[in-house]
């Protein structure tokens, strides 16, 4: 099977959704377990109940996927707004690309606007980005193709790493 994921646009623990290629043609895929309940166990301390996750329980750790096939005037639409978002985030284009970063608009102290009398600015200038297709329900404009792909079987899967 030839998977290679082109760019995500929603991530929690591994990609989401975003565009792929398979056997030579741009597809939608779409996470099918977001939450696993299943590595949660039940515990009592000192007359407490809580849950926790089971971190030794890895029968089913592994993310599945479908694919979609997509109409191409929708396709274009998702990559001019993923190449906007990316041109005003600072975010990588391609998947697992950090290297591709471009600088985002920090200010610094001497930059601040200190001439009004309002609370001091973020160090930081905040980009709203507000898709005109929502990402996470494009799927349903196409067609599924594969059920339950494995994340194993995409080429170039990754998982970036969290900063605690």
């Amino acid at each position: 099977m030839d998977l290679k994921i082109l760019w995500v646009h929603d991530e929690f623990n591994g990609p989401i959704n975003g565009m792929a290629i398979y056997n030579d043609k741009k597809v939608w895929f779409k996470r099918k377990n977001l939450m696993s309940v299943k590595n949660y166990r039940e515990a009592t301390l000192d007359g407490s109940s809580f849950r926790y996750l089971d971190n030794d329980d890895h029968d089913n750790d592994d993310n599945l996927y479908d694919l979609y096939r997509l109409p191409e005037n929708i396709i274009q639409i998702l990559e001019k707004e993923h190449a906007e978002y990316c041109e005003r985030t600072g975010k990588p284009l391609n998947h697992g690309d950090i290297t591709n970063r471009n600088k985002i608009n920090i200010k610094t102290a001497t930059q601040v606007d200190n001439s009004s009398n309002s609370l001091p600015q973020s160090m930081l200038e905040v980009i709203n980005f507000n898709p005109k297709v929502d990402p996470s329900s494009v799927h349903i404009a196409g067609e599924l193709i594969v059920e339950n792909i494995n994340e194993s079987q995409f080429s170039n899967y990754y998982v970036p790493r969290q900063i605690v």
